[in-house]
């Protein structure tokens, strides 16, 4: 439903929204709802998008799900991410993250094995692999750091670069 679609060879597929599953060739048992949704999917299967943008750059990535605004808008390769909130993991092209919240690990670009749950938590972390951040702002400025823990509204919220930290309380 909605304009542009591809059929391709595809089975057990539903695209709702313009431009929704708009490339798809042979990917499987893909949702899509909202605009551009999981637009650029052409082999990825298994994968759930919701809201406009989600998983729109997806190529073949494969058991992804993505809800909200532009939630892992610029995954093409990565699998097995989960991504709920606008911009959750928007610049993401990696595998094995969760994050939940609002912006939280926007940046992210190639970290993976993460967990960011709260608003803007992770939010600046690119390369880093292996973290763990609950509450707001958690971990917030981590960009390439590895193996963190931070529990707590802003806890770690300045740690950069740090390996092996654990970080309870603002």
């Amino acid at each position: 439903i909605g304009t542009n679609p591809s059929i391709g060879t595809g089975q057990k597929n539903t695209g709702t929204g313009i431009q929704a599953l708009n490339n798809l060739l042979n990917g499987n048992e893909n949702t899509a709802y909202g605009y551009n949704s999981l637009g650029a999917n052409q082999q990825g299967s298994k994968n759930t998008a919701v809201g406009s943008e989600a998983l729109s750059s997806n190529s073949s990535g494969i058991e992804n799900t993505a809800v909200g605004f532009k939630a892992l808008k610029s995954n093409q390769l990565g699998n097995f991410n989960v991504a709920i909130g606008g911009k959750t993991l928007m610049t993401n092209n990696a595998s094995n993250n969760t994050a939940m919240g609002m912006f939280s690990m926007e940046a992210n670009s190639s970290g993976y094995g993460n967990t960011a749950i709260g608003k803007s938590s992770l939010n600046q972390n690119t390369y880093g692999f292996s973290n763990v951040a609950v509450g707001s702002d958690a971990l917030k400025t981590n960009q390439d750091g590895n193996f963190n823990v931070a529990l707590g509204s802003n806890s770690a919220f300045d740690l950069s670069s740090g390996v092996n930290n654990v970080a309870v309380g603002a």
